[in-house]
């Protein structure tokens, strides 16, 4: 009987082996699961002793070969166990809040364009919060790709760079007018000051 588990309600489920490769709706929740293949015998681990020339040598095999675990030669060395990596966390959630607050302030500096004191503010944020999360991004990913960060933060942390570079290129539109303007008023008012 093959014994398997139902991924949707977690129902423990038994089904004949013959219908290995079948698929077949859940009991409970009629979800269609695919029968496994029955689970292979477990292998008899044996250690074989060093034959002498006095012992007969038994191969099930009709020719003259040699059985195969002496064609196989002398057995390999242990390996050492693998060993944990400790690897330094990820920064992906403060990249992506960086970068969403740098797209966020992007937007509003376009909305309130003329409409408050405050307009420059929202650029200044959106370009710093950008740099900031594209620095961090470009540095964790490399740190990713050289195995010394958990790399299971590769895409939250490129989304936050992404959000980064849209925030840090729209902030310099409004910015850039904002600075046109500031040069039109600083020019109007030196003109009119030299008249004087």
């Amino acid at each position: 009987m093959i014994r398997i588990t139902c991924p949707r309600c977690k129902a423990s489920l038994g089904v004949a082996e013959e219908h290995a490769g079948e698929k077949w709706p859940c009991i409970k929740c009629g979800q269609r699961l695919l029968i496994p293949s029955p689970p292979l015998p477990p292998i008899n681990k044996t250690v074989l002793a060093p034959l002498t020339d006095d012992q007969p040598v038994l191969t099930p095999f009709t020719d003259d070969r040699p059985p195969l675990a002496l064609m196989a030669g002398p057995a390999p060395e242990p390996q050492e166990p693998a060993r944990w990596v400790a690897l330094d966390p990820h920064r992906g959630a403060v990249i992506l809040t960086l970068g969403i607050c740098s797209a966020v302030a992007a937007v509003l500096s376009f909305i309130i364009l003329f409409c408050s004191f405050l307009f420059p503010v929202f650029p200044l944020i959106a370009i710093i919060c950008g740099w900031t999360a594209r620095s961090m991004a470009n540095n964790d990913l490399a740190s990713m790709r050289r195995g010394e960060m958990d790399p299971l933060g590769r895409g939250i942390t490129q989304a936050g760079q992404i959000c980064a570079i849209i925030g840090s290129v729209l902030a310099l539109i409004p910015f850039a007018v904002f600075l046109f303007y500031a040069f039109l008023l600083f020019g109007g008012l030196l003109s009119v000051v030299g008249r004087r």
